[in-house]
């Protein structure tokens, strides 16, 4: 099984200089740096909605922190196309997602559906902030 390792937040954010000088594990014990470093199962899920301004530094971002970690990135979140292509450019493994467009539980949109009863979903998140038509493949 894989098992994700992630920042919280919205952007790969800390530049790979910082994570190249000093590692990518500022706030994470060295304990559990080395044991991730070990680890063969682990791979770094990041995001991208904006910051840094620029997708490919987010990518470079990314591989920084995985070259120290010694695991590999996953683009798992982002909002546009410029990251699934500085991905895709950079062969890292990526995907679209976006929870919150699949639920009925945001009750006037739906038809004011009885909860739980006849609803599925959170639609947290940005609810239908996402699209399932994207196609990035240009």
């Amino acid at each position: 099984m894989s098992v994700a390792v992630c920042d919280t937040g919205e952007g790969s954010v800390l530049p790979a200089w910082v994570t190249e000088k000093f590692s990518g594990g500022i706030a994470i014990s060295d304990d559990t740096v080395a044991w991730m470093r070990s680890a063969t199962t682990l791979f770094y899920a990041w995001h991208w909605y904006g910051a840094p301004a620029e997708a490919t530094d987010a990518v470079k971002n990314a591989q920084a922190i995985g070259h120290d970690w010694d695991m590999p990135t996953f683009a798992t979140e982002f909002s546009s196309c410029d990251a699934w292509n500085a991905a895709a450019g950079a062969e890292i493994s990526h995907t679209y997602w976006h929870y919150s467009s699949y639920c009925n539980t945001a009750a006037y949109y739906f038809g004011n559906l009885t909860v739980p009863a006849e609803t599925f979903g959170a639609c947290i998140l940005g609810w239908a902030g996402g699209s399932s038509s994207w196609d990035c493949s240009n």
